[in-house]
């Protein structure tokens, strides 16, 4: 597979020489995609970027503030630099619920992008899905920003309140997703531990210990014994399997508890490598990340898996100085929404994750010369 990889790659500088004129250039790439003229707005890519995908704001401003912490960027601006970000992802956030049920009190709401949620569910099987679904996105992009605001000491203007706030309801709440797909199951399960250790919801405060409580032993009951996994059924295949993991993993890190079975998930994790695509190696390396702070489980085999990553995520660089989600190519679509024509150039979220990948891959190989990047909560 290595040797694969490197004709791919052809003549090209040694991996050292690049990490560090990558990470240097980073900071020129993040700052082509800001807009001229606005407080704090960014386009998803370089070039190729659709009208819809132009006028969807909160989520790019939010993955730039990330980028900007782990290049650490953030610290060198101005005090109004910062303050622009910060109350660009601010000025989304309504009070106000929604007449047609999409959101509650303290979400943060991309107009264009409900709008083109909206008209692409329109054939949704009935109504309900179609607010379910848009009521997903809406708690995922609430949960992002918030993130977003949290990375860098702020906080929203008001607390989400769109959340279940009884054991009962939290149960119910995690059973009603399909967990023999992890990978989609993971990433609503983490966004309500996330909000909710973050003092988020209707709940009273005295009730948030046994609303993280039920979380947890969910997640326990879930688990896995043979792979360290979470899910439910047959198994899925590798992908779905260390993505989900990935996404249970983050919401663990916000309860404060370790990983359940980490030596276990390390052999699913080794087991092969991910897919060419932004999350599926920001994922692998998010999960070994996770799971080597508690043990030394096959040492030598991460590092090994660590450098085949690096080597996976120098063919994702393009001359802009950024990362695509895959390779050669822009990413497409945000939440189903086309927003780029898929042009050979990099995006906003590929470099934001890619980068973060990169700071987790260096730790992992444990490289004292490699650049310094800084970390992230996702």
């Amino acid at each position: 597979m290595m040797d694969a990889m490197t004709a791919m790659r052809g003549e090209r500088v040694p991996m050292k020489t690049w990490v560090w004129n990558v990470v240097d250039g980073l900071p020129r790439f993040l700052a082509q995609l800001r807009v001229s003229g606005t407080a704090a707005r960014y386009l998803p890519a370089t070039a190729g970027v659709l009208p819809s995908g132009a006028a969807i704001g909160l989520g790019y401003t939010a993955l730039a503030v990330k980028l900007h912490v782990l290049l650490g960027t953030w610290s060198s601006m101005t005090a109004g630099e910062q303050q622009a970000h910060v109350e660009g992802i601010r000025s989304f956030q309504t009070d106000v619920p929604s007449p047609d049920t999409y959101w509650g009190r303290g979400a943060f709401v991309d107009a264009p992008l409900i709008d083109a949620l909206v008209r692409t569910t329109s054939l949704s099987p009935s109504p309900v899905q179609q607010v379910s679904t848009i009521r997903n996105v809406i708690r995922a992009e609430s949960k992002q920003a918030i993130a977003s605001l949290i990375q860098v000491g702020a906080s929203p203007r008001y607390r989400y309140m769109d959340l279940p706030d009884s054991v009962e309801s939290v149960r119910l709440f995690l059973e009603s997703f399909d967990w023999g797909q992890p990978w989609s199951a993971g990433g609503q399960t983490s966004a309500l531990a996330m909000l909710l250790a973050t003092g988020h919801g209707e709940a009273p405060r005295e009730a948030e210990e046994q609303l993280l409580g039920t979380i947890h032993r969910f997640f326990c009951a879930l688990l896995d014994p043979v792979t360290g996994a979470y899910f439910s059924g047959s198994m899925p295949e590798h992908g779905n399997l260390v993505n989900g993991a990935m996404k249970v993993l983050t919401a663990l890190d916000w309860l404060g508890e370790p990983v359940h079975a980490p030596e276990r998930l390390i052999d699913t994790c080794l087991a092969a490598l991910p897919s060419h695509e932004g999350c599926h190696l920001v994922d692998a390396a998010y999960v070994l990340h996770q799971c080597r702070r508690t043990t030394d489980h096959r040492a030598v085999e991460v590092r090994d898996y660590a450098r085949a990553l690096l080597e996976m995520i120098r063919l994702h660089h393009n001359p802009d100085g950024g990362f695509s989600y895959w390779i050669g190519k822009s990413q497409t679509s945000y939440y189903g929404v086309p927003i780029t024509s898929g042009m050979p150039v990099s995006d906003i979220h590929g470099t934001l994750l890619l980068t973060w990948a990169l700071a987790m891959v260096f730790r992992l190989i444990g490289d004292d010369a490699a650049p310094v990047l800084g970390a992230i909560r996702p």
